[in-house]
């Protein structure tokens, strides 16, 4: 900060001089027009650069102690700029004791105050002018540092021959059909988000009216390749994204990584109409391509840090976990989902969140600000540089650390902690607060999709277990370490799933949910009161 305060100090007595220049030029003409025009410069080169300081950092709103501490200084140096001001005019315009025709200021020297203010100026800039190299410098230390944290997270290349992203590429162009997809007359575009949203839409009617409209089964059964090659991408085993197999969509809200997440929604539109119609191999291949997809996004921070991804993550595995619920599965279908052991989605989440660490320090590296929202000119960046740009960079750093250690603290943070973060997140934090506002949501649809997918791994090692012994466990104990290594946890509380046996032998296995209190398995409603349950033998 002492470069910001060296410039404040500078800019007090800058202005202070152009404030005793302006009154010794008043008190020097008789013209009452003459001296009325001298008035505009003085409040251009004095008074306008406190108010539009002052005014830029109110409207910027933020509150973290560098930002404070700057807000404070320039209060500091527009107070004195104005009580040495007004004691100037009031000795400059005063008149001489012993000539009362002449006003003392017309006496004070002119030479001495334009060399003093000309000094004043030059140092401000000299000063501004330092510190903005200065700040450069370590601007593109920091762009430096995201790379080396971005490629240490990034997975290796896999050879083209072997790699599943090419099979989604060719799905994604299929999809494209020159920006367009025509269904029963009806023009839907994949690449800008509009087919995507018409499936996210046809999805939500599903929920409400328990089946798919006819406009999603035409889609599903007009494009019967595009689902072909989707589950032989599911076969394979071996993926590796970049920018040219995934191209970005303009819904994704931060990542260029987005095309992947709609594929996984065309999947489970396919599972649901082919579960109404009664084709459950079909709906078991639908399923576990979409399970496929959900391992890909998880091996890839860059892919898992979008909220495109981990959405379509939420969705894979509720509608995997309603099927059962609905009977629309049975156990032995369930046996068959092939549901990773070892994936465990939290760790690689908390990658994803080193992934945007790197990002939002690359975007910090090139010198993103709001500043430029508020003054749309080229002067704006080097005023965020020398001003903003390293408190903004202290925020990040502290927030960051702090937010990764809470995540830790359990797999789901206890509610108070929640709360905590939501209100963190609504403070005033220089270029964090839209990332701290995604990390928020983005930290709820993670714990949702672990949740489901634990959920679903406990379900179908009970399906085994019964396949086996003819009946469900009567506790989750006694699938391991037969059918299970260990028993999955819920990530809301950070113990065990519940499971519950009815006297209709039904098993009931559910996360407590967001709310973190036991509803005995009812469902999640709208407002994220309830359970995440799955229902199994009705």
């Amino acid at each position: 900060m002492l470069g910001q305060l060296l410039l404040v100090l500078e800019m007090t007595a800058a202005t202070i001089l152009a404030s005793a220049f302006i009154t010794a030029c008043s008190t020097r003409t008789k013209s009452f027009f003459i001296e009325l025009l001298l008035w505009p410069p003085f409040l251009s080169f004095a008074i306008a650069p406190w108010v539009t300081a002052i005014v830029s950092m109110l409207l910027l709103d933020k509150d973290y102690p560098e930002f404070v501490f700057l807000l404070i200084s320039f209060y500091v140096g527009a107070a004195v700029f104005l009580i040495a001001t007004i004691w100037i005019m009031i000795r400059g315009f005063k008149k001489q004791s012993g000539n009362p025709t002449i006003r003392r200021g017309a006496k004070w020297r002119l030479p001495p105050l334009i060399i003093a203010f000309g000094a004043a100026c030059a140092c401000f800039t000299l000063t501004f002018f330092l510190w903005d190299i200065h700040i450069q410098g370590k601007m593109e230390t920091v762009k430096d540092e995201a790379c080396r944290i971005a490629e240490e997270l990034t997975p290796k290349p896999i050879p083209d021959k072997k790699n599943t992203a090419l099979l989604y590429q060719q799905a994604i162009k299929l999809l494209d059909c020159d920006q367009k997809c025509i269904v029963k007359g009806k023009t839907y575009f994949f690449t800008n988000g509009e087919l995507d949203s018409n499936i996210n839409k046809w999805l939500t009617e599903l929920d409400k009216s328990g089946k798919p409209c006819q406009d999603a089964i035409a889609f599903i059964e007009g494009n019967p390749n595009i689902i072909q090659l989707l589950r032989e991408a599911g076969d394979i085993g071996y993926c590796y994204f970049d920018i040219k197999y995934n191209p970005p969509i303009s819904i994704v809200f931060r990542n260029p990584y987005g095309a992947l997440g709609p594929l996984g929604h065309v999947l489970i539109l396919s599972a649901w109409v082919n579960a109404y119609n009664g084709k459950r191999q079909e709906v078991i291949y639908d399923l576990n391509a979409t399970l496929s997809i959900s391992k890909y996004l998880l091996s890839n921070p860059a892919l898992l840090s979008s909220l495109s991804s981990v959405s379509s993550l939420a969705i894979a595995f509720d509608a995997a976990r309603k099927m059962p619920s609905n009977n629309l599965l049975n156990s032995d279908d369930i046996c068959d989902l092939r549901i990773d052991t070892n994936n465990r989605h939290w760790s690689n989440y908390l990658q994803g969140l080193k992934m945007d660490f790197a990002e939002e320090l690359y975007r910090l590296g090139c010198g993103k600000n709001a500043l430029r929202d508020l003054y749309p000119c080229p002067a704006t960046d080097a005023l965020y540089r020398v001003f903003l740009w390293e408190g903004d960079y202290a925020s990040y750093r502290k927030w960051f650390p702090d937010n990764f250690r809470m995540e830790y603290m359990s797999n789901y943070p206890s509610y108070r902690n929640r709360r905590f973060f939501r209100n963190f997140s609504d403070s005033k934090l220089g270029p964090v607060a839209s990332m701290a506002w995604f990390q928020d949501g983005i930290t709820e649809l993670a714990a949702r999709a672990e949740a489901m997918y634990n959920i679903l791994l406990l379900a179908k090692a009970s399906c085994l277990y019964k396949r086996k012994y003819a009946d469900f466990p009567e506790s989750p104990d006694k699938l391991t370490p037969e059918f299970l290594p260990n028993l999955p946890a819920d990530p809301y509380t950070g113990q065990g799933l519940k499971y519950l046996r009815t006297k209709e032998n039904k098993v009931i296995i559910y996360s407590v949910g967001p709310d973190l209190k036991d509803d005995h398995g009812a469902d999640l409603d709208y407002y994220h009161h309830g359970d995440i349950p799955l229902v199994l033998g009705k």
